[in-house]
């Protein structure tokens, strides 16, 4: 993982927060989405990114958006 995290690539994790990610993860961008998994629980899934977004990300297309559908945000 080290390796990874000292890459001068752009680099994406996917997850859930866990003590493992928010300590190596530490001063990358966080970015989240409510989610449900198989089962209906909700959770909140998690982007770490090594890099600064250009421009605004749309995972929906405008009528799920007005419709109430969740959206990427940015993690607080």
């Amino acid at each position: 993982m080290k390796t990874v995290i000292r890459s001068r690539a752009e680099v994406v994790f996917s997850g859930y927060v866990c003590e493992l990610y928010e300590r190596y993860l530490k001063g990358w961008g966080k970015l989240q989405m409510p989610t449900r998994e198989q089962n209906n629980h909700r959770r909140l899934e998690t982007l770490w990114l090594n890099f600064e977004l250009v421009g605004q990300m749309r995972l929906e297309s405008e009528a799920d958006q007005e419709a109430g559908a969740s959206t990427l945000m940015p993690a607080r």
